[in-house]
């Protein structure tokens, strides 16, 4: 049980990490095309 509960943890912790990367693609592109 231990096992699979740290499992999700990562899990978790690498699909908050891809939002984070993607949300912060989408503010560079923003803040680009504004300075621009």
């Amino acid at each position: 049980t231990n096992i699979t509960s740290s499992n999700v943890i990562s899990i978790n912790i690498f699909k908050w990490i891809i939002i984070i990367i993607k949300c912060h693609k989408i503010l560079k592109a923003f803040v680009t095309s504004k300075s621009v």
